[in-house]
């Protein structure tokens, strides 16, 4: 077992996590000693899903909490609320519990877990809803837009384009939900962090105890993504008959990668772009200073193989040139001129606060130690952040975003 799952535990006696015996999402349980437990098992329809049939991965999860084998959807609820407990089942799974009921609600989880019901009525249930929801929202704007930022940024056929359908759901079967189980819910995949009033020991005792017999089947999947080429720049209005505004999106392909070293100084450029509030350099452009748009904000996603950097921002339609022109400018400005010490401490500030605030619960910490957790939070990358200097930021801008091969998709007002 501890081959194959990766398990880390967090004990709050003798851990230098005392504190944290009084934090408790729920005020009646302070006094209580709590253990929470929460995993994950890496997989991707995108790549691995037989073609055609895009949506399994969804039906998979969405079937996990239709109870076990031994303990059908009802009993086994009644089980979960006899405990009491929380227990999720699923790709991410989580398990909270008083202490004393950890081995039991542990025993819960596993038998979801390793031995799911997936009833054939449920499936159907399941399907029908899932098909007509992609149905309605495929027909919609957004929906539009999203196929169109596709287009600008992927070759034809990429698997990074593929997405559920209405056709690719009703298409599914109860064997194909079986199968991609048996494919996806793997233990050499999954990681298990467990925070709470436990012994180490004694947790990896009980994990082993449920989970020590879990067993891949077949080869492990690769996770490997086909090189992309990098966007240029495009441009796609999208007509919308419901909407008075227009939201805007600017996007690109990144060339770099999680193991660059220049992601520490992105981040904290994406920060002072849009993570301060009010404060931040293009709301306090865009918005405050201008009233070009009603909102602006940016999502950085810098991957091992694939990254993206998104602009957004909502505006009257006759205001979204000057906010494009004024958010293009910005960033050049990052480009050419260094910010302000001052600034660049801000924003190390900010990471360092959503750090901590994210270990004041135990699942924020469960997360935090995960050990599949990739976040950026180890010691080695907090010292690489907190190093950058406001020259490095500067070079960082310059040298990976591409202000003019931007793809630009907005939904704009059609009446």
């Amino acid at each position: 077992m501890a081959a194959q799952l990766s398990v880390r535990v967090s004990s709050l006696e003798g851990s230098g996590l005392e504190a944290l015996r009084e934090i408790r999402e729920d005020a009646d349980l302070k006094s209580i000693p709590v253990v929470v437990l929460t995993g994950s098992i890496k997989n991707n329809q995108t790549l691995y899903a037989p073609r055609g049939l895009q949506g399994v991965a969804e039906m998979t999860d969405a079937l996990m909490s239709f109870g076990s084998v031994r303990l059908d959807r009802k009993a086994f609820a009644n089980a979960v609320a006899a405990l009491p407990a929380s227990i999720g089942a699923g790709t991410s799974f989580v398990v909270r519990s008083e202490r004393a009921r950890f081995d039991r609600s542990l025993a819960l989880l596993a038998d979801e877990m390793l031995h799911p019901r997936f009833p054939a009525d449920g499936f159907a249930l399941l399907q029908n809803n899932y098909a007509q929801t992609l149905a309605t929202t495929q027909n919609r704007p957004p929906w539009k837009s999203e196929l169109a930022l596709d287009g600008a940024l992927y070759r034809a056929g990429d698997p990074a384009a593929r997405h559920p359908t209405e056709a690719s759901v009703r298409a599914l079967t109860l064997d194909d939900v079986r199968a991609w189980y048996v494919r996806a819910f793997r233990p050499d995949e999954t990681s298990i962090s467990i925070v709470g009033d436990i012994d180490p020991n004694d947790a990896r005792r009980e994990i082993a105890k449920y989970f020590g017999g879990w067993k891949a089947s077949g080869p492990a999947p690769a996770f490997g993504y086909p090189a992309a080429m990098l966007n240029g720049p495009s441009n796609a209005d999208v007509p919308s008959p419901t909407t008075v505004q227009a939201s805007v999106r600017l996007v690109e392909l990144l060339p770099i990668h999680r193991n660059n070293p220049d992601r520490f100084a992105l981040m904290l450029a994406d920060t002072m772009l849009t993570g301060e509030g009010a404060s931040s350099i293009l709301t306090d452009d865009l918005r405050t200073r201008n009233g070009y748009v009603y909102d602006v904000g940016s999502t950085l996603d810098i991957g091992r193989q694939r990254s993206t950097y998104t602009f957004s921002f909502g505006a009257a339609p006759k205001d979204v040139a000057s906010a494009e022109a004024a958010l293009r400018a910005d960033l050049r400005d990052m480009q050419t001129h260094p910010v302000s010490s001052e600034a660049l401490a801000r924003a190390k500030a900010v990471w360092l606060a959503r750090s901590t605030l994210a270990l004041d619960s135990y699942f924020g910490l469960a997360f935090a130690i995960r050990p599949a957790n990739d976040a950026g939070d180890s010691q080695e990358n907090w010292k690489a952040l907190l190093a950058v200097t406001p020259a490095q930021v500067r070079d960082a801008m310059a040298k990976w975003v591409r202000v003019d091969r931007l793809a630009r998709i907005a939904i704009v007002p059609s009446r």
